[in-house]
């Protein structure tokens, strides 16, 4: 069975192609190709020379559908100008929860 985020992948590679063969210069899919890696490796460094697809399989531990959340949720905040250092809304919520966690079994 492919994963979702190959068919991601595949869709995305197959519209970049499908521009060159019908001349087009400017292409909407070159961020996406071209500076959206270039930001995935800044904010992950191992993940130099890695599809991106596969980077978020490895996030998500394998789990397609979290693989996908993680995906959209790196999309929003590379096409909403943040930086490769942000930090993203799961680790937040993760952390929170975490530190709510501990204050309630924290012994007084």
């Amino acid at each position: 069975m492919i994963s979702g985020m190959f068919q991601i992948w595949a869709f995305c590679s197959g519209f970049r192609w499908a521009e060159r063969d019908i001349g087009v210069v400017e292409s909407m899919a070159e961020p996406l190709f071209t500076f959206f890696p270039r930001w995935l490796a800044a904010r992950y460094p191992f993940s130099r020379g890695v599809p991106w697809h596969r980077l978020f399989h490895l996030l998500a531990l394998g789990h397609a559908q979290s693989a996908f959340a993680q995906f959209v949720e790196h999309l929003e905040l590379f096409l909403s100008g943040e930086s490769p250092d942000t930090e993203d809304p799961a680790m937040k919520t993760i952390l929170a929860n975490i530190l709510a966690q501990h204050a309630k079994t924290k012994p007084e």
